[in-house]
């Protein structure tokens, strides 16, 4: 089964300290899939340039593992504080109840969907979520492309 790592991004805390933790979590096993970076939640007590210290946050990640990250957003949290200049990364998108996703600014197309939430899933205690993965793309490359 391929797995990846997952950070919940703070938009209030140092964006070197978060990636650099986050990247000393993954030294010994980083998983098949590329880290990801959740942002999709504004701190009481954010301040700054939030695109900047997110791209911050990326840079450092990358360099420290040697792999590009994803992002995990919906398009109505990144389109409100985020400037369109990510479309580098991977996008992993988080909409329900539609066909499909709506693709932030800056990219054009998503490579992981998350569809849903609260699905029961045989040998999970609670509730899970459901990602789909591009249609256009192979799982098994996906990490030697980039």
């Amino acid at each position: 089964m391929e797995r990846g790592a997952y950070h919940f991004y703070v938009t209030e805390d140092d964006p070197v300290e978060q990636a650099k933790f986050f990247a000393s979590r993954l030294r010994a096993d980083p998983g098949t899939l590329p880290p990801a970076v959740d942002v999709e939640l504004l701190g009481a007590n954010t301040t700054g340039d939030l695109s900047a210290k997110l791209l911050t946050f990326l840079r450092t990640l990358e360099e420290e593992l040697g792999v590009k990250p994803a992002i995990y957003t919906n398009s109505g949290f990144w389109d409100k504080y985020f400037r369109p200049e990510f479309s580098a990364y991977p996008l992993w998108m988080s909409e329900y109840g539609v066909k499909l996703p709506k693709v932030p600014f800056g990219w054009k197309k998503w490579l992981f969907w998350q569809t849903a939430e609260d699905r029961k899933v045989a040998g999970v205690e609670k509730s899970a979520d459901i990602t789909m993965i591009h249609p256009s793309v192979d799982l098994h490359t996906l990490r030697e492309k980039e």
